[in-house]
């Protein structure tokens, strides 16, 4: 945290060396972050590139749609550099430790041969969390975190290559199970579209017994853990919302969701309840008791912001099937405060180093989305201090 900035500045300086004039930008937060109400004065935390007007249109300002074209950015910039090399389709498969010092790489070329990339100075481990590995998400996860869950993340490379490769130099790494990052939102294939957001936002968060069970505006995070500790770990959930509440979501879109077998629709809620697989009764009577809530404006079961939602007075009733969606995970290989890999005896692993999701002890138990930036940020900054102590040995 102490070094967040200058790492953001450094990033900053780089990003001047290109040639679309992207800029790093903070991003307003509200004075309640994320349903979590703030007691004390916020430091603002989460950036974007909302002043990059070198971003096409359709890639949004924030980091998740806009984070493509800023690494492509940073290639170029790269490629200023004659002592930096970029190295496509030549994935690591071993660290080589010499003199009880990892002193280099194997890697697999393209070709399909192997060579050796020798590390005068250390071998920094930047591959990642293993979201994208079925079999160490089973392994090094709670159950509750995949069961129901679908997959985020588009890309396929986060198979925790630097987790198995640290382990196998000795490493130490976070005591399992370990933190997934969910977020709500999940359909079964991977996660809902803006269509569906007004919806999701609006609505209430219903199991198969026809009742809710989690503050609907709490930080995401929160949300999906709720969602997972129902039975069959969150299976059969709704986001349950009248036509009211569904300002983006056009006829065209309710047909194909319906066709998915994602959306259901009742006149009444028994009805609904009937399509949907949920007790209708227990459903009629969960809207009635929310919407005298809005008379007092407290919500007397979970104390949700009525303020920023609305009552259910339409005709038409839609059940909007949902689950968790995994979007990476944040357990790791320990580090100490320079990024350098511990072993099991807590003694550095000479030239080694981890950052990002391949890095551990951050985390404990749970990703605090109540927090921005804490993945990204820590990606920037890690990789920073590490590269720093690798080149100058402080």
């Amino acid at each position: 945290m102490d070094r967040s900035g200058e790492a953001a500045d450094f990033w900053q300086t780089m990003l001047d060396k290109g040639s679309n004039g992207f800029v790093i930008t903070p991003v307003e937060e509200p004075p309640s972050s994320n349903g979590m109400p703030a007691v004390t004065n916020l430091i603002p935390t989460e950036l974007g590139f909302y002043d990059s007007p070198c971003l096409p249109p359709d890639a949004g300002v924030r980091s998740g749609y806009s984070g493509i074209y800023v690494c492509l950015e940073m290639q170029e910039v790269a490629k200023q550099y004659d002592n930096l090399q970029l190295r496509f389709s030549t994935p690591a498969v071993q660290l080589v430790r010499e003199s009880e010092r990892v002193a280099g790489i194997i890697v697999k070329n393209a070709d399909g041969t192997y060579g050796q990339i020798n590390a005068a100075k250390g071998v920094i481990l930047a591959t990642g969390g293993y979201d994208a590995n079925p079999d160490l998400i089973e392994a090094w996860t709670r159950p509750e975190d995949y069961a129901t869950s679908s997959w985020w993340n588009p890309g396929w490379g986060t198979t925790g290559d630097g987790h198995l490769m640290g382990l196998a130099m000795g490493a130490q790494m976070d005591p399992c199970p370990q933190p997934v990052m969910n977020f709500r939102w999940g359909n079964p294939d991977s996660f809902f579209d803006a269509r569906t957001w007004n919806a999701i936002y609006f609505g209430l968060m219903i199991n198969p017994e026809g009742k809710r069970f989690v503050r609907e505006d709490l930080p995401f995070q929160a949300v999906s853990n709720a969602q997972n500790a129902q039975p069959g770990y969150g299976a059969g959930c709704f986001q349950v919302f009248d036509e009211n509440m569904m300002e983006g979501m056009d006829d065209a879109a309710i047909e194909e969701f319906k066709g998915r077998g994602w959306l259901f629709e009742g006149a009444t809620p028994q009805e609904l309840g009937q399509a949907a697989g949920i007790d209708g009764e227990n459903l009629a009577a969960t809207i009635e008791r929310y919407n005298g809530f809005f008379a007092g404006g407290i919500d007397e079961d979970f104390n949700r912001d009525l303020a920023t939602t609305m009552p259910f007075t339409g005709t038409r009733l839609f059940a909007l099937t949902t689950n968790s969606c995994v979007l990476a995970t944040g357990g790791g290989l320990t580090i100490d405060g320079d990024c350098r890999v511990l072993d099991v005896d807590d003694k550095v692993i000479e030239g080694l180093y981890a950052v990002g999701n391949a890095s551990g002890n951050f985390f404990a138990g749970n990703y605090p989305r109540h927090i921005p930036g804490t993945s990204i940020g820590r990606a920037i900054t890690f990789g920073y201090v590490a590269a720093e102590h690798a080149m100058k040995g402080e």
